[in-house]
Formats: C-alpha cells, sequence, structure tokens
C-alpha cells in the first residue's frame, strides 16, 4: 500500500518537478537590436537568445518578400519551433527593400548583418561563430552568402 501511494504521488509529481525545473536561462528573450546604420535608417535585427552563458549555436533567418516587402519578424513556425527546441539562438534582421534601395545595398546590408553577428554575438548573445546556420526566404541570400569570408 506504502509503495502504491508513492508510485501515484511520483506519477503527479515528476511532471511538475520537470515544470518547475526548467529556470530562467530555459527560456529565449527576444531583444530587438540595431545592426547598422544606412544614412538616418537604423536597420534591426531581432535576436532570440538566452539568459545563460552557454555558447551556442544559431541560426538566422533572411525574410523572404521578393526584395520589395518583408520583415523580421516573419518568422516561420518552423524555424522557430527548431531552434527553440534545441536550444539554438535565433536571429531574423531586416534589410532595405527595393525599388528605393538597389540591389547590391540590399546584399551589402545582409553581409553586414552576417559580419556584425560574427563580432557582437559572441559577447553580447553567447553564440559560436563558428556555428551559424542561415535559412531563408529569398535567393538573395544565397547570393550574398557566397560573397562572405568565412562563409557561414
Amino acid at each position: 500500500m506504502k509503495t502504491q501511494t508513492i508510485l501515484i504521488a511520483l506519477q503527479f509529481l515528476l511532471p511538475l518537478c520537470n515544470v518547475l525545473s526548467m529556470t530562467a536561462a530555459d527560456q529565449t528573450k527576444k531583444q530587438t537590436v540595431d545592426y547598422k546604420q544606412a544614412g538616418s535608417l537604423e536597420i534591426k535585427a531581432d535576436v532570440y537568445h538566452y539568459a545563460d552563458s552557454k555558447v551556442r549555436p544559431t541560426v538566422v533567418l533572411l525574410h523572404g518578400g521578393a526584395l520589395i516587402m518583408g520583415h523580421r519578424e516573419n518568422l516561420s513556425n518552423a524555424v522557430k519551433d527548431f531552434a527553440f527546441t534545441n536550444g539554438y539562438v535565433l536571429v531574423s534582421f531586416d534589410y532595405r527593400l527595393a525599388p528605393e534601395t538597389k540591389l547590391p545595398a540590399i546584399i551589402e546590408d545582409i553581409e553586414d548583418a552576417l559580419r556584425w553577428l560574427r563580432r557582437e554575438g559572441p559577447k553580447r548573445f553567447h553564440l559560436d561563430p563558428e556555428r551559424i546556420a542561415v535559412t531563408e526566404k529569398a535567393p538573395l541570400a544565397a547570393e550574398s552568402l557566397g560573397r562572405l569570408e568565412p562563409s557561414p
């Protein structure tokens, strides 16, 4: 009887312990930062990072929109779920859009974004600059990534 009571209690307590054991370090925090200034325009990124100091790999999402629309907050649930389930830092960058901005400047924004991430990411967000994966919804990303050294 005593053993049965303990087993029944454990069935209810163990799931509760798992929930309670999640610390603030297990939760992502969204931080919006300016990664570049282009004239008077501040170009922003959303960084979803953890409160701990564990060095983590990173997933970068570059939004689609045929270069004329889109926003860093247009995150795919699949990418968010993958990043958060696996403990990755997630970064989503804005970049200037056409027709106001021509293609070379748009590509430059993405190159600058990835350089900024490699430079600032390790100290500000505890990410590993050698473990950055990029996913995108536009061919623009492939163009800009091929021009970076070292490539992400």
